[in-house]
């Protein structure tokens, strides 16, 4: 029977003992990946250089012990089985032992025993993790939700006194003649509630209040049409090329929501080189879980984003950017945006590597010409 890979760190003192396991484990059909420690420094070592999936640990070991290595792990915040495989343990030392988290004890001379422990505490591991995952998923759904609503109470307030602001700005344009000093100024207010006006629109594409208008749209023709915009909107130090894939792609798709998306997208990476660099938008077909879509790729060769941003990035309100420069709500604007089209958002992102946003959107036919 031939296992999946299995990464197993071994706590064992005795070569012979290590070299017999990982022997057992791999006549029973593992592909093995694993390391042997004795120690609490090199534990930590093997912990820093990948993950594992199951710890293996002797009971005591002159310089080591399984309940350290336990200690060591739930310091961590690892949650992997810890099997305590022994060629001596006494009821009591095991009772602390499983006190301690470790999931099993077996002894050296019961070889036979470990594999099926392992299987089962695998499969164990597995359930609890699906577990978090799915409680982590629902707690961001409620989270999501309720900031939706209050997100769209602020829109529709907040634009409200904008309606205000902007028609009281054109009734004083009306009695200003164009060289009087205050008919600038008057023009600033306009210029910046239209500004104001943007944001409360993204929060409505947020929640999910924005009236959506859907029809079939050309993806490269829609492209084409935002190109002199988007140039406008890149740094002057920054190189801006777009790549259309023929043939055209057609999808459905509100044309104001798909602007705002490519909008943010490219604004975003050009806000991520401040020295300057390459910004790449492209199109291209793909299949998506059995569907055909249209794939839009956005890659810029900025600074990039660590593991811990990446997994916040489609947040509202989060932002790596200083006071003043970001509101934290364009990708999840854009996230809002893929998903009420159909799509799927996914981006890969180093530190100093870079970071490229796909969007993947159902293709579907090209209207009939009339």
């Amino acid at each position: 029977m031939v296992r999946p890979t299995l990464r197993v760190l071994i706590a064992e003192d005795s070569e012979e003992d290590a070299l017999l396991l990982v022997e057992g484990l791999k006549r029973a059909g593992y592909e093995l990946q694993s390391a042997t420690v004795d120690s609490r420094s090199a534990m930590e070592t093997e912990l820093d250089r990948q993950p594992w999936d199951l710890l293996v640990s002797d009971h005591s070991m002159p310089q080591f012990d399984a309940v350290a290595a336990i200690e060591v792990l739930k310091r961590r915040g690892i949650d992997v089985p810890v099997i305590i495989f022994s060629g001596t343990i006494d009821t009591a030392s095991a009772v602390v032992a499983m006190k301690a988290g470790a999931r099993d004890f077996i002894r050296k001379d019961d070889f036979l025993r470990l594999v099926p422990a392992i299987e089962r505490e695998l499969k164990e591991a597995e359930d609890r993790r699906a577990r978090r995952e799915a409680e982590a998923r629902a707690l961001q759904a409620q989270k999501m939700e309720l900031v939706g609503r209050l997100a769209a109470g602020i829109a529709h307030d907040f634009n409200n006194f904008l309606t205000v602001i902007s028609a009281a700005c054109s009734v004083l344009a009306k009695d200003l003649s164009p060289e009087d000093p205050r008919a600038r100024e008057v023009s600033e207010i306009r210029e910046i509630t239209k500004h104001a006006s943007s944001l409360t629109r993204q929060l409505l594409i947020f929640s999910r209040r924005h009236e959506l208008c859907l029809k079939p749209l050309c993806l490269q023709d829609a492209v084409r049409g935002m190109e002199g915009l988007l140039r406008r909107l890149i740094g002057k130090g920054v190189e801006f090329q777009i790549s259309l894939h023929v043939p055209s792609s057609w999808i459905r798709a509100d044309v104001a929501h798909l602007e705002q998306l490519l909008m943010n997208l490219c604004v975003n990476a050009n806000d991520a080189m401040p020295q300057g660099g390459r910004l790449e938008l492209r199109t291209s077909n793909t299949i998506v879980e059995g569907r055909p879509c249209a794939l839009i790729s956005v890659r810029d060769t900025g600074v990039g984003m660590d593991p811990a941003t990446l997994s916040k990035i489609f947040e509202p309100f989060f932002t790596t950017k200083p006071v003043g420069r970001g509101t934290g709500l364009g990708l999840a604007t854009s996230h809002s945006i893929v998903q009420q089209l159909g799509g799927k958002i996914s981006v890969e992102s180093a530190p100093g590597r870079g970071t490229t946003f796909y969007v993947s959107i159902p293709v579907v036919d090209p209207p009939k010409p009339t």
